[in-house]
């Protein structure tokens, strides 16, 4: 059992890499969505506008956006704790970075790249336009990290593999995080690593997510 978490740059192909890593070796796929789901049951149906939106100072001190932060946590923890899953975004690689048997990627690609890549995704026609369109996403992520964790979410020590989507092949990409995934769950087995599964965590939102995960 491993967990894979991929951060990736708008326009860098790191969330179609994430869906093919889940598939080749049989995981979850965690995204936005299902993330939305689990929080949705429990009633945080406003942290979609908290992480698609630029935190203001205000935010900061809103007693009622941290405590949806500090919910949003622990339901990450919940999803490692499942394991086996490749979670996609959402600052997942620093609430899981003290555990062993959790693998950091970071996708990019230059910057004409992902202006061209989201031109065809979204149907954008001028250039500038989608290099707006990046950079207003890629302020809004940094911003939701930085409240989050208190740190900078695109250093490259804080992964154990970066790739150049710009360079290699998305399949290239894909069969190196899945033979690193099969590498590090060999590793892992039978040591007294400290792994995602020794996570505490509330049990009936452990089982909220185990069904969603099952569907």
């Amino acid at each position: 059992m491993a967990v894979i978490t991929i951060s990736r740059l708008v326009g860098s192909k790191g969330t179609s890499i994430g869906k093919e890593v889940a598939k080749r070796m049989n995981y979850n796929y965690v995204d936005s969505e299902l993330i939305q789901e689990i929080m949705d049951q429990y009633g945080e149906v406003g942290f979609k506008n908290i992480y698609d939106t630029k935190l203001s100072m205000w935010d900061r001190y809103f007693g009622i956006t941290n405590v949806m932060l500090d919910f949003f946590k622990r339901v990450m923890l919940s999803i490692a704790k499942s394991g086996n899953v490749v979670i996609i975004g959402r600052g997942s690689f620093v609430s899981l970075g003290q555990y062993e048997d959790v693998l950091d990627i970071m996708i990019y690609a230059p910057m004409d790249i992902r202006i061209k890549a989201i031109m065809q995704m979204r149907n954008i026609e001028e250039p500038e336009r989608a290099e707006k369109y990046i950079l207003q996403k890629e302020e809004i992520r940094q911003s939701f990290i930085e409240h989050t964790y208190n740190i900078k979410w695109n250093q490259i020590d804080n992964f154990d593999m970066v790739f150049n989507t710009g360079k290699l092949s998305t399949e290239l990409v894909a069969d190196t995080i899945v033979m690193a995934g099969k590498n590090l769950e060999n590793k892992i087995a039978g040591t007294d690593a400290i792994l995602t599964s020794s996570i505490e965590s509330d049990v009936v939102l452990d089982n909220t997510v185990k069904k969603l995960l099952e569907r």
